[in-house]
């Protein structure tokens, strides 16, 4: 059959006492925190699951050839949950949004 094409997002809920973050995919969320960004969200790819597991490094995960396959998107039947975050206390950093000259790995 054919396959549908599926999109990744990630969102942001903020108030002046705590943020919370959603998303799937492998867009990201990043905080700045002044001196450095942080990335917030871990990708919902095939190569994660593999470093998750233990069955991948690090250093391999960033040239595997399956890197960008998605293990969940929206659109994707039965592979489109969004994945809440904790809430956090609020902090003066700031959030980046998702840019594309940001690149590595969230660890």
């Amino acid at each position: 059959g054919r396959r549908r094409p599926g999109t990744t997002v990630v969102a942001l809920r903020a108030d002046s006492k705590e943020y919370e973050i959603v998303w799937v995919g492998d867009s990201r969320a990043w905080l700045w925190d002044g001196a450095q960004f942080k990335c917030l969200t871990t990708d919902h790819t095939v190569v994660q699951e593999l470093v998750n597991w233990g069955d991948l490094s690090a250093a391999e995960a960033l040239t595997h050839p399956r890197r960008h396959q998605l293990s969940q998107a929206l659109g994707i039947e039965g592979r489109g949950k969004l994945i809440p975050g904790r809430p956090q206390p609020m902090s003066t950093a700031l959030f980046a949004p998702p840019i594309s000259t940001i690149s590595g790995r969230c660890s």
